[in-house]
């Protein structure tokens, strides 16, 4: 059975058997199809166990904790249904336990690691101009991967060097661009984005001239990565990354909330147990009077 007909008889089973409103069932559709994007070409019913594990990874490093599990539910739905229907013999999805997340300091990429991740990035091509641009404009300004993804050019002030960024709830906040990420996102709109032929206002297009999409940026992401040697690596860490940088280097708390658009500062407050555990780590690490060494008498 192909994906056309098992949704559509999908489709049916919710908005009949299970009474859902259609606003519910476009719900669990947006999140399918989501799986569907990054398992392609697989079809939904030829998947296996590695994929499902690589996808609700992809989901953790992305998402809430609370919006993981409701993808996660859409997608139990779907295929306790094919299970049921005796279209698959085993549902991967009811063998994975996704426990709410322990309150953790967040992973973050040191000055040098991003440094070196940056500094790899040529411009030799249009994609690689886009790719510079992108990332330099991430670090920059710590803004949330959906909220790359969505900006469009009139977002952009170029003559006062500053983003405005729709944030969760629709909430608009204004970031300061620095010199080297304009520098490079000049570049990119004016002398290579047309290039792409673009369909639509976003700053960020993929080779068919649509908005680039979260599941592209993180492929993206992950191939540079591992091209410098970095393998532990999500979107997320961009974001996290400056915040841990500028806290650590003195920038006001209520500075940094601003700008990550966090509602409540007691997030942004991570940041900064982040910074003393590195004080910490680097204290022991290079200070005379670490573990192996004892004062002479």
């Amino acid at each position: 059975m192909n994906n056309e007909t098992l949704l559509e008889q999908f489709y049916q089973y919710l908005l009949i058997e299970k009474n859902y409103s259609k606003h519910t069932i476009e719900a669990y559709f947006r999140d399918i199809e989501q799986f569907n994007d990054m398992i392609k070409p697989t079809p939904l019913l030829d998947i296996d166990l590695s994929m499902v594990k690589n996808y609700i990874t992809w989901l953790r490093d992305s998402f809430a904790n609370n919006t993981v599990l409701r993808k996660l539910s859409s997608l139990k739905t779907l295929y306790n249904y094919c299970l049921a229907n005796n279209l698959i013999s085993k549902n991967y999805f009811n063998e994975i336990s996704v426990s709410k997340k322990k309150v953790i300091l967040p992973k973050y990429l040191t000055e040098e690691q991003i440094n070196l991740f940056l500094n790899s990035l040529t411009l030799d091509t249009p994609l690689d101009v886009r790719n510079k641009a992108m990332f330099e404009l991430i670090y920059a300004t710590g803004m949330r991967i959906s909220e790359l993804i969505n900006l469009e050019i009139k977002d952009l002030n170029f003559n006062e060097q500053f983003v405005r960024v729709t944030g969760k709830g629709r909430v608009e906040r204004i970031i300061p661009i620095n010199d080297i990420a304009l520098k490079y996102v000049k570049l990119y709109i004016n002398e290579y984005r047309l290039g792409f032929n673009p369909s639509c206002d976003n700053v960020f297009l993929n080779n068919h001239g649509k908005p680039l999409s979260r599941q592209g940026f993180y492929k993206i992401l992950k191939q540079l990565a591992l091209y410098v040697g970095i393998t532990d690596i999500s979107p997320h860490q961009f974001r996290h990354s400056i915040a841990t940088h500028m806290l650590g280097n003195g920038a006001n708390l209520k500075v940094v909330q601003e700008m990550l658009g966090h509602k409540n500062i007691a997030t942004t407050e991570i940041y900064t147990h982040v910074s003393n555990q590195q004080i910490i780590n680097d204290y022991n690490k290079y200070h005379m009077f670490g573990d192996d060494h004892q004062p002479q008498d």
